[in-house]
């Protein structure tokens, strides 16, 4: 078996140096959950990619009747690539008219890249309502949080969950806020 494993990933990789190109490409190298995506867009250099589908690598809890920007603590503390947010109440919500504006940076450096903009929070209200906003940007990232500003107009706290796939699992700072290093 870790021979078949072998060759396929020998033959895959063999297939992405031919390829030649800068754009992505995906080899799935025979079990779900790991791929090689080559060459990177940026360094060129083929990478290992945990895709987990069914599992969030950041969750966290946002005051919606707080009108400041609250961070959100993703675990993949490396670089990813974002496919998908899921907002939903864990407890029954009263949102009024709030919007949630979800960035890689706060606005005090810039505000980054913008994920999610103006997400209506009302259908939050009803009983089990979840809502999902695909990421097309298919960029890697590497900032250890995302932050949420809200329009304190309601009541209750949502959750954030991110899934996407994780590219590589070191940081060099690991579990360090951008605000640290700049400091």
């Amino acid at each position: 078996m870790l021979l078949m494993f072998k060759n396929r990933m020998a033959r895959n990789m063999d297939n992405v140096k031919k390829a030649g190109r800068r754009e992505t490409q995906a080899f799935t190298t025979g079990g779900p959950g790991l791929t090689i995506v080559s060459p990177d867009g940026r360094s060129g250099a083929a990478h290992f990619i945990v895709e987990s589908p069914n599992f969030p690598f950041g969750i966290g809890d946002v005051d919606i009747a707080s009108g400041q920007e609250q961070a959100i603590e993703l675990q993949a503390q490396g670089k990813y690539i974002i496919d998908n947010i899921t907002i939903w109440a864990p407890a029954r919500i009263e949102p009024g008219a709030a919007l949630l504006t979800l960035r890689t940076l706060d606005q005090k450096r810039g505000g980054g890249l913008l994920l999610v903009e103006n997400a209506d929070l009302g259908r939050l209200a009803e009983k089990n309502a979840i809502q999902d906003f695909p990421i097309r940007l298919g960029e890697w990232q590497e900032a250890p949080y995302l932050y949420a500003q809200v329009s304190p107009q309601g009541i209750g706290t949502v959750r954030v969950q991110i899934y996407g796939r994780i590219l590589s699992l070191a940081d060099h700072h690991a579990r360090s806020s951008y605000r640290d290093r700049l400091r």
